[in-house]
């Protein structure tokens, strides 16, 4: 589609700097508003109106901030225009070298970035509610896992570290508080649950065949049904490694530059995470996964290299029973080429 006009939005918590371009880098109005579904609402119908725009002729591009860009993303679902939600590393390493920095310099490095890269432009679409749901109960359980663990950390150090014994009646309320936190991760994991038993059956299927994979179990796949939108926002087995940074790259220029094949550390953590304890689990166990660890190590591979590889084979072995719509069985395993 061909756009004349582009807006970037530069988002922060509380504003939003706007920069509207024409087709010739022109900048015709720049401003801040702030950051509410009700402004933007206001500013578009405006600009619309000022600049006599049809509905489709204006692409908004913005960083992807996460939830301070929720108002962005529901004027968009709700006015009909077009949003491109661009990673935010990405659009730091197309600016290039910055003399100047501020949010309103920002506004116009995305409207520029917009433009000129409107052909690849991948606009935004509204999750459904179960992935909605989904994200929240996610982001709660890992919340309370993060304080138990952290409340259970501290209390160990003072335990082997403090200059006096510590009380009863402080072990006590301490031991309280951890598990009242142990009770509501319970209670979160059960609302996920219930929410997974509430969607329609197509979705239940493809969580049922999930699961039934290896390393795959009730809590590491939370994380990885929410990043990977179902395996919708992540279709394939390759894309999935490389945003998990589990596909090793290749880093060579020249003479002065040849690093072997490593991960790269810019990726998704929590989904890296989620397959890294799969992958730990398996290879306590008898099983395939297992073999292939060991078979790896007696080959020379360190233990990061070796598990490494069974972190990929568990995403490749996942994507080939999603393709299949069956659960898991050693033939899909067995029939899967390389590591």
């Amino acid at each position: 589609m061909t756009y004349q006009y582009f807006c970037g939005w530069d988002i922060s918590k509380l504003t939003l700097n706007y920069c509207l371009q024409d087709q010739h880098s022109r900048v015709i109005k720049e401003g801040q508003i702030t950051n509410s579904s009700s402004a933007i609402f206001s500013l578009v119908k405006k600009l619309h109106t000022q600049f006599s725009i049809v509905e489709g002729m204006i692409l908004h591009g913005a960083e992807n901030t996460g939830q301070y860009a929720h108002p962005l993303c529901r004027a968009s679902v709700e006015l009909h225009f077009p949003l491109w939600l661009e990673d935010a590393f990405q659009l730091n390493r197309s600016m290039g070298r910055q003399r100047e920095k501020n949010d309103q310099v920002d506004a116009r490095g995305i409207a520029e970035y917009t433009r000129r890269f409107a052909d690849k432009a991948k606009l935004y679409e509204m999750p459904t509610k179960f992935q909605l749901k989904m994200k929240h109960l996610a982001k709660v359980r890992q919340h309370i896992l993060r304080n138990a663990q952290r409340s259970k950390t501290m209390f160990q150090e003072m335990q082997q570290f403090s200059l006096i014994p510590i009380e009863e009646r402080t072990a006590a309320i301490f031991q309280d508080h951890l598990q009242q936190m142990q009770q509501q991760l319970k209670l979160i994991e059960q609302q996920i649950e219930a929410c997974i038993a509430e969607a329609d059956q197509t979705i239940q299927r493809k969580i049922a065949v999930a699961r039934s994979v290896p390393g795959i179990g009730p809590k590491n796949s939370i994380a990885i049904l929410v990043i990977t939108g179902l395996f919708e926002r992540i279709p394939s087995a390759r894309k999935c490694a490389s945003y998990a940074g589990i596909s090793p790259h290749e880093r060579q220029s020249g003479t002065t530059l040849r690093q072997r094949f490593r991960a790269s550390r810019s990726a998704s953590r929590s989904l890296k995470t989620a397959f890294h304890q799969g992958a730990m689990s398996l290879i306590q166990g008898d099983n395939l996964f297992n073999q292939l660890y060991r078979r790896l190590r007696a080959n020379g591979r360190s233990h990061k290299q070796a598990i490494n590889a069974v972190r990929n084979k568990i995403i490749k072995v996942l994507y080939a029973c999603l393709e299949k719509d069956t659960m898991y069985c050693k033939k899909y395993h067995q029939n899967l080429q390389g590591l």
